[in-house]
């Protein structure tokens, strides 16, 4: 007889991706490919792939060594290549157990003298699944780095599911004092401003990064008034701006921190400050700090006010300075046109003026009406005031536009501010009728950074031209109405057919100079028309490379195939480096979740078979438990058992799966559930003999789906009475009939 235990449950699949975005082979699915490994000295060991090896999937790596002496005597395991970033940290995970307690020892180092370790850690492994986890120590941009797993001592070693992968961005220098809290609450203050505030460093609460430390803040009485934790007083720089980073968690969901940076002493002048919901797990905040132009000094660039009582942590606090961005005077014309130039002659006849009726953004617009056009395309204009721009830097302008009527044209156009009117970028467009963002990108002469009109339209057509909202943006801007390459590939084709036909006229001109038909100043005007050009066709070519470099990011491409199941982020969301956009489906790879019940939850554990059925397919197939959540669901009292299903393309995510675990085979005779009666003398069953019946008692074993194990008191063969046994007794006769 086998004894089984099965339980069923109507259940959805999820995803398994592999989260190893650089790592080659990282679970050892694919064998030893793209891992190497050697042993030294007297040292010896196999390396192999098994399937008994494995925490998730079919397969796992088991190191084998003995005669481990380091260092003169080793074995060691090496990844393929991998690179580091500048400015990021790194963690490195895998599950692993051994056959016994062994140490190993893994680090991230070049592949080449100085063997520098930019993470290094030993784990003690033990009979049991664990994930274990080093982080980088370094954020300098490397190359050419491996993993490194070494024994440390004699014994068999499992190992799985490789992971190295970006955490965050940890600037080497924050500027606050101790943001780390690495010497624990050092370098910050604390006021009691009314309600109570104790602070401490914890060791046990940390960011896990590459930090080990965290301020714990225990608030208390805030209803009669709200205590504060401050940083260190900075020195900052004139006219820049800074965000403020930090990371926080809270024991109770829901509890608020203002963060603000302000002056160090009174008047305590506010340069930035928010409002914030902490939830119960870590969390990054960031908030913009600006400071005036003359105070630079003696700043608590973060000064923590909490609004509830409660446990509070902090770590990793750091200050980001933002680069300078140009402005415009009165960019949605919310006072009057006094910030901008007009310009009306050659015989045009035009008015400008500012009208709270058709404002797109604020409660005013500007309003341009042409009645008459002047002579060449900049007789009606209106520019912007003039700025600075930062040196080396690329910008993209953007403004709101319509007209009276669709298709009045116009030029958008960034240049010096005065003769000789340098044009940086020169854009035509055409309006609706309806408001419509307008976007343009332009870069600029490295030895130009003052003196710069950002935006100057020219008027082409009679009508009535509406503008507002124009603003100064970093060059990866999206516009709502986003350029095409097309575009600025339609204006360089253009430009590259005018550069043509005056190279042919700079030629015949030429011909007519040396022949004395012309004068020389002649070909002097055409030698300044072909080198403008050239400049055109040089910011063209640059606007072209940055609308095709902005037209890729706006496509994102899934690592794997599927079928997407899930929109988690919707149109207009913020989203942060690593949050999910949508959940895709892949039957390649799917993952069951079975709960057994809480009585079975010390006999389960990872690397049990078990067997697998759908009635979405006909076939059963037969896994390794992958895993066991540890805590039991409370709702049905059920441990949830977790098994990797692979490579089976008639499996689909969502269906209901029974799952099916022997632990243990028995060759003891079963008979059914209703034929064992209990008497005075114990259990007994009726054999059949020569149409009577005998009582004969029996022990017991397991009763499963309706039959029961006899350990002694029947023989194999004998006949015993089922249905109806409960009304025979000993010797009694009985009439079979067959019906």
């Amino acid at each position: 007889m086998r004894f089984l235990y099965s339980f069923l449950l109507l259940l959805s699949f999820s995803l398994i991706h592999s989260q190893s975005d650089s790592l080659c082979n990282p679970s050892f699915e694919d064998s030893l490919n793209n891992w190497s490994s050697f042993c030294n000295g007297t040292s010896s060991g196999n390396f192999t792939i098994n399937s008994n090896s494995a925490y998730s999937g079919i397969y796992g790596l088991k190191m084998d060594v003995t005669n481990i002496a380091p260092p003169s005597s080793s074995c060691a395991l090496s990844s393929c290549l991998l690179n580091l970033q500048q400015g990021f940290f790194y963690e490195i995970s895998f599950w692993a157990k051994s056959d016994s307690i062994n140490d190993l020892l893994v680090v991230l180092q070049p592949t080449s003298a100085p063997f520098t370790n930019y993470a290094s850690k030993n784990f003690t492994l033990t009979s049991n699944w664990k994930k274990y986890s080093l982080y980088t120590s370094d954020s300098s941009a490397v190359s050419n780095l491996k993993i490194k797993a070494k024994p440390l001592t004699n014994g068999v070693y499992h190992i799985d599911e490789f992971n190295f992968q970006r955490i965050s961005f940890l600037p080497t220098n924050t500027k606050i004092c101790n943001g780390d809290f690495e010497t624990g609450i050092s370098n910050w203050t604390n006021s009691n401003n009314g309600g109570d505030i104790s602070v401490f460093s914890d060791t046990s609460n940390y960011l896990n990064l590459i930090n080990f430390n965290s301020a714990r803040v225990e608030a208390s009485n805030t209803s009669l008034g709200q205590p504060i934790f401050s940083s260190c007083k900075s020195d900052l720089k004139k006219n820049i701006k800074y965000k403020v980073h930090f990371w926080a968690k809270s024991d109770s969901n829901g509890s608020q921190l203002t963060a603000t940076s302000s002056l160090g002493s009174s008047p305590f002048t506010n340069f930035g400050s928010e409002t914030f919901t902490i939830p119960n797990s870590w969390t990054e905040f960031t908030f913009i700090s600006e400071s005036d132009s003359t105070i630079y000094a003696n700043v608590r660039m973060a000064k923590f006010k909490f609004l509830n009582d409660g446990t509070y942590f902090l770590d990793n606090v750091w200050i980001e300075e933002l680069p300078i961005q140009p402005y415009f005077c009165d960019g949605d014309f919310e006072t009057d046109l006094s910030n901008w130039t007009q310009t009306i002659n050659n015989g045009a006849v035009a008015s400008m003026s500012i009208t709270p009726s058709q404002a797109q953004n604020g409660l005013q617009s500007s309003m341009i009406f042409i009645n008459t056009i002047g002579s060449n395309p900049g007789s009606i204009q209106l520019s912007s005031c003039k700025t600075d721009i930062v040196k080396d830097s690329i910008y993209t302008v953007s403004f709101w536009m319509k007209g009276s009527s669709s298709n009045l044209g116009f030029n958008a156009i960034s240049s010096l501010g005065s003769t000789p009117f340098t044009s940086f970028s020169s854009n035509s467009f055409s309006t609706t009728s309806n408001w419509k963002e307008y976007c343009f990108t332009f870069s600029h002469d490295s030895t130009v950074i003052g003196n710069v009109r950002l935006l100057k339209i020219q008027f082409l057509d009679a009508g009535t031209y509406y503008l507002d909202h124009v603003t100064v943006n970093s060059s990866d801007y999206i516009c709502s109405s986003t350029t095409t390459t097309s575009i600025n590939d339609s204006e360089l084709s253009q430009l590259k057919i005018r550069l043509n036909g005056q190279n042919k006229t700079y030629q015949r001109n030429s011909e007519l100079v040396d022949e004395n038909f012309i004068s020389p100043n002649a070909l002097d005007e055409i030698v300044n028309q072909k080198n403008e050009t050239e400049e055109l066709i040089k910011i063209s070519e640059a606007r072209a490379k940055i609308a095709k470099y902005r037209l890729s990011k706006t496509k994102i491409y899934s690592p794997i195939s599927g079928k997407v199941e899930r929109q988690i982020a919707s149109i207009g969301d913020f989203l942060k480096i690593g949050d999910p956009i949508i959940q895709i489906m892949n039957n390649d790879r799917l993952r069951a979740h079975v709960p057994f019940p809480e009585r079975l939850a010390t006999k389960l554990q990872p690397g049990l078979p078990i067997e697998l059925k759908s009635p979405i397919v006909e076939e059963k197939i037969i896994v390794k438990i992958a895993e066991l959540k540890p805590q039991l669901i409370s709702d049905s009292l059920s441990i949830d058992v977790i098994a990797d299903i692979v490579n089976q393309p008639n499996w689909q995510a969502g269906g209901s799966v029974r799952g099916t675990v022997v632990f243990k085979e028995i060759s003891n005779l079963s008979v059914p559930e209703q034929s064992i009666i209990l008497r005075p003398a114990g259990q007994v069953v009726y054999v059949i003999k020569n149409d009577v019946a005998y009582e004969k008692s029996v022990q017991t074993g397991i009763t499963q789906n309706g039959n029961t194990e006899i350990t002694s008191g029947l023989k194999l063969g004998e006949i015993i009475a089922v249905e109806g046994a409960a009304y025979l007794t000993d010797e009694a006769k009985i009439n079979i009939t067959q019906n």
